[in-house]
């Protein structure tokens, strides 16, 4: 029992960034954050995950739904029913890119990107699996930061 016990708080150390310097990766394509796989169910996450995962509800037009937070080590994700969310600027890709950068390092990164009014005003990248909400509301400046990054996964197995 010792052994494991010591086991798992090495394991809990190991898997936790130490400092607020290193980023947690995110793999936009595979829809995945630090290897874990986003795109399975929350229940599935709770089972795998266990502790670090958290269910709670949001309004999505007007109606609750089920949402679950993911925590890695201090910092969280949002999973979606149909995507994933994060305001954290812990979370960036291979690319370095992530919250705090600006429309035009992504799309340096991953493509011209596409402005958007659609029930509010955001970027769209690759097809729409991709959406970056900005800080300054809706205006089409290429330098503006991005606040929150929304990738799309495809919907749970039920």
């Amino acid at each position: 029992m010792t052994r494991l016990c010591l086991a798992l708080v090495i394991w809990l150390i190991l898997s936790t960034p130490t400092s607020g310097s290193e980023h947690i990766l995110v793999d936009m394509a595979a829809g995945s954050v630090d290897g874990v796989d986003l795109r399975q169910s929350g229940p599935e996450l709770k089972n795998r995950l266990g502790v670090r995962v958290r269910k709670t509800t949001e309004l999505l037009e007007g109606q609750p739904s089920d949402m679950w937070v993911v925590a890695f080590g201090k910092h969280k994700i949002h999973k979606h029913w149909n995507g994933f969310s994060i305001t954290d600027a812990a979370f960036r890709t291979k690319e370095g890119v992530g919250v705090g950068s600006t429309v035009a390092d992504f799309d340096r990164a991953y493509g011209l990107s596409s402005f958007s009014e659609e029930e509010g005003c955001h970027w769209i990248f690759e097809n729409k699996t991709i959406i970056f909400a900005l800080e300054s509301g809706c205006v089409p400046d290429r330098q503006q930061k991005v606040h929150r990054v929304w990738v799309a996964t495809r919907a749970p197995r039920r």
